[in-house]
């Protein structure tokens, strides 16, 4: 996480993504839990800059529920890498 701010950034939000359901839809609130030590207004506030940079997509389960996956733009910024790095 950024030291400076408390809100995860976007490729951290791509990351926990992955982690919980690869290439699936994983709940809003499983991030959560990976996320315990951010408070649940800066989670919501970096998962929706994520949905605003089209990285992730989110949607209503049958449940009700918000569930969230990656976008091809998200995989293609997740494969990146962290910005600044370049691939060699």
């Amino acid at each position: 996480m950024n030291p400076r701010s408390a809100s995860p950034t976007p490729e951290e939000i791509l990351a926990a993504i992955v982690a919980e359901a690869d290439d699936g839809f994983c709940a809003r609130s499983a991030l959560a839990l990976r996320f315990r030590r951010v408070g649940a207004r800066d989670l919501r506030k970096a998962i929706a800059r994520a949905v605003r940079a089209g990285y992730v997509l989110e949607r209503r389960g049958p449940d009700r529920r918000l569930y969230l996956a990656l976008s091809s733009e998200g995989w293609e910024r997740f494969r990146a890498g962290p910005p600044g790095q370049n691939p060699a």
